[in-house]
């Protein structure tokens, strides 16, 4: 029988190594705010998101990317606004959502599905092997983030730009 104490202490040590073992700039980007602009009425009378990919390793398999406008679904990854899966060809990626309802909030989650087996591939102590971002950049302290660090506004009359960065372990 394993001594619990013993196992507990394996696994932050296993965890701790795993995250210093990462390069500088695979770490945890800085959380960052969303970019808000006005839009010109006349060239573009709706509000709209574009999410932006980056540090995308393997030009293979798919992005995920599921839009929520609420805690709950957000927390249970069920019932998106908007879902994509979009062919890796490139190392960033962007895409813009149109027709999400204006004065609401959203929280986007992206995950790179390298073997496109349609989840988070993770290691023995649940660390993800694929890459994967939240809005804002967030990130939580051993799991997600929650919904109020990810959430964000899209303002009647507004465009929101969410510039992500893949995180990998």
């Amino acid at each position: 029988m394993i001594n619990s104490k013993k196992h507990k202490l394996l696994l932050v040590l296993a965890v701790m190594i795993s995250f210093f073992s990462c390069k500088k700039e695979d770490k945890i980007p800085p959380k960052s705010a969303p970019v808000i602009l006005e839009l010109d009425t006349l060239d573009s009378p709706k509000e709209y998101l574009i999410v932006k990919v980056s540090n995308i390793k393997e030009i293979r398999g798919e992005l995920r990317i599921a839009v929520y406008n609420n805690k709950s679904d957000f927390d249970t990854k069920e019932n998106p606004v908007v879902y994509s899966q979009v062919p890796v060809t490139q190392n960033t990626f962007e895409v813009k959502y149109e027709n999400l309802p204006p004065s609401a909030n959203y929280a986007i989650t992206v995950h790179h599905d390298a073997n496109m087996n349609g989840k988070i591939d993770t290691n023995i102590f649940g660390i993800p092997k694929e890459g994967f971002c939240f809005s804002n950049n967030a990130m939580g302290s051993f799991g997600p983030p929650s919904y109020e660090d990810c959430k964000f506004e899209i303002k009647k009359g507004t465009y929101v730009i969410q510039d992500l960065k893949l995180i990998f372990f």
